[in-house]
């Protein structure tokens, strides 16, 4: 909840795609683990769960960037 939280203070202040990026990520990542563990763990969901968290930490890296440039 508070990455979402996040994503839209990111949005309110100009961050352009990467808060939808980081709030879509965040939603996708839940929803992928609810399905994996609904599934007992079933190998493509646990594979896209995996993908998933590398998608979900570029969108965190990528808003962080922009942060950082800003208050610098």
């Amino acid at each position: 909840l508070y990455a979402l939280h996040v994503a839209a203070k990111l949005w309110k202040a100009g961050a352009g795609w990467r808060a939808p990026a980081l709030g879509g990520a965040v939603v996708l990542q839940f929803a992928l683990g609810v399905a994996t563990l609904l599934t007992g763990v079933h190998i493509v969901l646990g594979v896209a769960h995996q993908a998933g968290a590398a998608v979900l930490l570029a969108a965190a890296v990528a808003a962080a960037h922009w942060d950082s440039r800003r208050t610098a």
